[in-house]
């Protein structure tokens, strides 16, 4: 495991992406409403940031191709400058890449409650799918459309964390954090639960990717927090699990990203150093964020 040089100093980092072009890392902050680049070197910058104070970035993707940068922003207490009226207000953000320029707003559909859109996984076409984990729904925003789409009802879950496509695009595998995996058919919507093991536990996942035939998950509902990999069949139904990484190693980790092969995973994300209202607690020390490689086993 190899630990980079700090991101920023209480940002609540919670998610992560590889700009390849650029040979850079952009991390969201939920503190700083922004999107902060991080070169080779460890140098950090802000990108791109939400001109609304109390927003929240939280869920970012990369479409390279198209020189797309999307984000998931909502007011929340943890980030700074949040004010209470602000409450249940959300977006999809697009920037552009290259410079971080806003380049449109994504408004959450009519009849969402108290919506947060969180995390996102950008599909090969260019569609981009969210979970809303306050809400309980989960959108799809298709690559050339204005609108965002309700793939999967408010109320389905409860807590959806990052998500993460099948090889062949056509499955959504949406993190619940209190119940466990679903499976969600991107052209119906339908939920189907994922199968697994009974000494295998599914619950408190927060990110998620897939490495050919398995998942790579972060699990920090458990003591100490774990990276774990989950084996998975050709029904999707995983069938065994190894801890790839725990305890000091990944501190407090919240997302992952892949990259040729290679796990990257948000540790001392900063959460922990704040309350439900936003609010410091007292007697934490500092700790800025990092960015941890983990190599995984053949």
């Amino acid at each position: 495991t190899d630990r980079c040089d700090p991101v920023c100093e209480h940002s609540i980092a919670e998610d992560l992406a590889w700009d390849a072009t650029r040979h850079r890392w952009l991390v969201s902050s939920v503190r700083r409403g922004a999107i902060l680049a991080v070169s080779s070197a460890g140098a950090v910058t802000t990108l791109a940031r939400v001109q609304r104070a109390g927003w929240a970035v939280l869920g970012i993707a990369i479409d390279a191709k198209r020189g797309r940068l999307w984000a998931a922003v909502a007011a929340l207490p943890q980030a700074a400058g949040y004010q209470t009226a602000d409450s249940g207000r959300a977006a999809i953000l697009r920037f552009d890449l290259a410079t971080g320029r806003l380049a449109k707003e994504f408004t959450i559909p009519a009849g969402v409650t108290n919506p947060a859109p969180g995390d996102l996984v950008l599909a090969g076409n260019g569609d981009v799918y969210s979970g809303d984990g306050r809400a309980g729904a989960v959108y799809r925003l298709r690559a050339d459309a204005d609108r965002i789409e309700l793939l999967v009802p408010p109320g389905t879950f409860r807590s959806t964390q990052q998500p993460a496509l099948s090889a062949d695009g056509r499955t959504l595998i949406v993190a619940e954090y209190g119940r466990g995996l679903a499976h969600v058919d991107v052209a119906t919507g339908a939920v189907r639960w994922v199968a697994h093991p009974a000494d295998v536990s599914l619950v408190g996942i927060d990110g998620l990717v897939r490495v050919g035939a398995s998942l790579v998950a972060v699990q920090n509902l458990v003591a100490p927090a774990r990276i774990v990999r989950f084996a998975i069949d050709a029904r999707g139904a995983v069938v065994r699990w190894s801890v790839v990484a725990q305890g000091p190693a990944v501190p407090e980790p919240t997302h992952i990203a892949v990259v040729s092969g290679v796990v990257y995973a948000i540790a001392n994300a900063g959460w922990d150093a704040f309350d439900d209202e936003g609010v410091r607690k007292p007697g934490i020390v500092a700790v800025p964020p990092r960015i941890v490689r983990i190599m995984l086993p053949r």
